[in-house]
């Protein structure tokens, strides 16, 4: 379980004698397939410590204006506008978070996630079940898979579903921007079977699960839902996944695909927290080249912002 005391010592990684240039790599090999350009890349780095540095709304304004030399205008511009594939990005974050981790056969968790709305013009949003709220309310709802070892999780991939509300209404689709491939409408047990297809063979599994709003009910593996409930309780609370204010598809994708990144980079550092860390600048980085740490868990302070900043 990734704390908030975690969450909160990104400055952690210098202290124990990281460089800039290692730290760069550890969130650089998830921003490569974003960047493209370096203001894409810089303005990924920025949007990432809001989510990830202290404050009580993650949404682009109150972010940009913690951030030191924080520009709104820009940040709206990267999530909203810049033409970066949030797939390709969360497919190779599930290759890094593998590669590092090198997890023992977990379980494949399948679920949603309900993000209320008080309008009806963001993208997907309809009268339907939200679990956020325990009733039938206006809300979004996000499929994914999440994968749940005996000692970590994170998310794997999450995709939007589309009501029939909305796949009915091509101008309403098109103002949107969805794409063409998502106009027709699709139930969400085969939205979760094609975004499995997309994550099988990348982390290892013995088992899947899902509840009874997919057709079956768990029994034995109760316990790895709950933890999984309990990851999105904090990309919630914590980085922000429902305090995104844009209307389209791609904002909201963008979105998602940063929060989860925010998320896993989190669970690299707790494990950094629990074991030696390796030179992530070296190709073949010895197992006991750094000593153990004793990392100092104290908040960020206004004064340590542009530093963490600087290492993200």
């Amino acid at each position: 379980m990734v704390t908030r005391e975690v969450r909160m010592d990104i400055v952690m990684l210098h202290r124990q004698g990281l460089s800039k240039r290692q730290i760069a790599k550890r969130l650089g090999i998830h921003r490569d397939t974003v960047s493209g350009y370096l203001e894409r890349s810089h303005w990924c780095s920025m949007y990432l410590s809001g989510l990830l540095l202290d404050g009580e709304r993650k949404s682009i304004e109150p972010m940009a204006a913690r951030l030191p030399d924080g520009n709104e205008q820009a940040m709206q511009q990267f999530v909203n506008q810049s033409p970066w594939d949030p797939s390709s990005v969360l497919n190779r974050l599930v290759e890094v978070m593998a590669d590092h981790l090198r997890p023992s056969p977990g379980v494949l968790v399948l679920d949603d996630t309900s993000l209320p709305k008080k309008g009806m013009h963001s993208v997907g949003v309809a009268r339907q079940y939200c679990g956020a709220l325990g009733k039938v309310a206006n809300c979004q709802s996000v499929v994914s898979w999440h994968f749940a070892g005996e000692d970590l999780h994170f998310p794997l991939v999450g995709e939007l579903y589309l009501p029939k509300a909305w796949t009915e209404d091509s101008s309403r689709m098109i103002k949107a921007g969805v794409p063409p491939e998502r106009t027709t409408f699709v139930e969400k047990w085969r939205l979760a079977l094609s975004l499995l297809d997309r994550v099988k063979g990348k982390v290892p599994y013995e088992a899947i699960t899902f509840d009874a709003g997919y057709g079956e009910i768990r029994v034995s593996l109760a316990h790895r839902r709950w933890t999984v409930e309990q990851g999105y309780q904090q990309l919630k609370e914590e980085l922000g996944l429902d305090h995104f204010e844009g209307r389209s598809w791609q904002g909201l994708h963008h979105h998602v695909a940063l929060c989860f990144m925010a998320f896993c980079f989190l669970v690299l550092l707790q494990g950094d927290h629990q074991k030696k860390l390796p030179d992530l600048a070296a190709d073949n980085p010895p197992v006991d080249q750094h000593p153990p740490h004793n990392p100092d868990l104290s908040p960020l302070r206004e004064n340590q912002l542009p530093e963490a900043v600087g290492f993200l």
